[in-house]
């Protein structure tokens, strides 16, 4: 029961499919633990799943293992380009579309030519 609310502290904030990555690492640490041999040969291996016991250990391993799905969401670091900036960046931005265009001629390019209009 002890190890049970540990668990349960640790876990806080995991959804669904965290916790089931959780109980699969722990018991991938379990299966490594009590039958290394499976990763050193191709060969299929008979193998007694009762020998094969879970403990607080391949759990602790696999907390310390598991990123949850809460800390791998990031917020995107994109940003505009500055006003300064943008001039620069302009023509090499467009010859990069073009030649992309090409690859992909199904995609609208998003930087409108500035020169284009000097023309009219």
């Amino acid at each position: 029961p002890q190890f049970a609310s540990e668990l349960a502290e640790k876990c806080a904030g995991y959804c669904g499919a965290d916790i089931k990555c959780l109980v699969t690492e722990a018991s991938q640490n379990a299966l490594r633990r009590t039958y290394p041999q499976i990763y050193a040969t191709s060969d299929k291996l008979q193998l007694d799943i009762s020998a094969i016991q879970l403990t607080a250990r391949d759990f602790a391993r696999a907390v310390d293992n598991i990123v949850p799905a809460a800390q791998r969401a990031a917020t995107n670091p994109a940003m505009i380009l500055d006003p300064n900036v943008r001039p620069l960046l302009t023509r090499q931005l467009l010859h990069l579309q073009k030649m992309l265009g090409g690859r992909f001629p199904h995609s609208k390019p998003k930087v409108r030519d500035p020169t284009a209009d000097e023309g009219s």
